[in-house]
């Protein structure tokens, strides 16, 4: 039977310190795994946040299979702590993700890391991604499938294709060229495949991993108070020339990195239809709203202790972790 191995858990709204608290715990996480549904996007990086200490390198790195399977930008960023970041920069703002594909490329970097003795640590506010690792994901539910079908259906050709050859071989050798270059085939294929070799529960932690999470918050006046603080903050390093760039290297309003918060916000601004003024108080109304429904992801889960983030302190970080 394998020892338990606990992984800790850094989760919070926007501008609470997680990311700062994570980089407090060199001495005992050796790699940072982001849970951040937008800093996956390549690019994307004064409006998300990603504020990467000064020194920071990128480094490519061996795949994993799901990162080989979804062509995923796949490295980590070496950081001034000695500490490594993974997930950022994972896509092209041009490509949809979802909860599930992180899970499932989480668990083997998870997995990757414990068997060179390495101590990862999960760090992001993006509460239904951290839940889809941590509890699993029921994929023959109804609205599971929904997800699912349109997910393919944003597919390009060639993935459906390389999909159902995989899982469906017998079949695929007696497709006709026309039925190879159908979608709607493919994806309806996809579908039954789905349905009949991949029902139950799926899990992305093997049985042995537990997590210990810490939950930070801050009292909402004053979060929202750094809420806009922090969309000054970014529009000085340079938020609407970085939004411009993307534009001008041909990323559209309507691609899934565009279209998320801190970007989406300042489409009327560059039509010229709003005034800076009206967009920016549109993006901090977004972004209060987004941190008020982060305040409620696992707040009655007993795996999560939760702290106030201007008292709280690493030391204590390192009691409730064990480690």
């Amino acid at each position: 039977m394998k020892q338990e191995t606990i992984i800790p858990v850094i989760y919070g709204p926007t501008a609470v310190g997680k990311t700062q608290l994570a980089f407090q715990l060199n001495n005992y996480c050796s790699d940072i795994i982001s849970a951040d549904s937008r800093q996956i996007y390549r690019y994307l990086d004064i409006g998300t946040g990603k504020d990467l200490p000064s020194g920071s390198v990128f480094m490519k790195t061996a795949l994993l299979p799901a990162a080989k399977e979804h062509h995923y930008h796949w490295g980590y960023w070496q950081l001034p702590t000695g500490q490594r970041l993974w997930l950022l920069d994972l896509i092209s703002p041009r490509r949809h993700f979802s909860a599930y594909l992180w899970a499932e490329i989480t668990g083997q970097l998870i997995q990757h890391l414990l068997v060179d003795n390495r101590q990862p640590l999960i760090v992001g506010g993006t509460g239904f991604y951290i839940k889809v690792l941590l509890d699993g994901l029921d994929i023959t539910s109804e609205k599971s499938a929904w997800r699912q079908k349109n997910y393919w259906q944003k597919q390009p050709l060639v993935k459906l294709q390389q999909r159902v050859k995989k899982y469906w071989q017998k079949k695929w050798y007696i497709l006709s060229n026309a039925e190879r270059q159908n979608k709607q085939r493919l994806v309806r294929m996809i579908e039954i495949v789905q349905k009949n070799g991949w029902q139950g529960h799926k899990n992305f932690l093997d049985s042995h991993i537990n997590v210990r999470g810490i939950g930070i918050l801050r009292p909402w006046a004053k979060l929202k108070k750094y809420v806009r603080l922090r969309t000054f903050q970014r529009i000085e390093r340079g938020l609407l020339v970085e939004i411009e760039n993307l534009l001008t290297r041909g990323y559209y309003w309507s691609m899934p990195g565009l279209n998320t918060l801190a970007y989406k916000e300042w489409q009327g601004f560059f039509d010229r239809k709003d005034t800076f003024w009206s967009a920016l108080r549109k993006w901090q109304g977004d972004e209060i709203h987004y941190a008020s429904r982060q305040r409620l992801w696992f707040r009655h889960d007993s795996r999560f202790t939760w702290v106030d983030g201007d008292e709280f302190t690493p030391r204590q970080a390192v009691k409730i972790f064990g480690f």
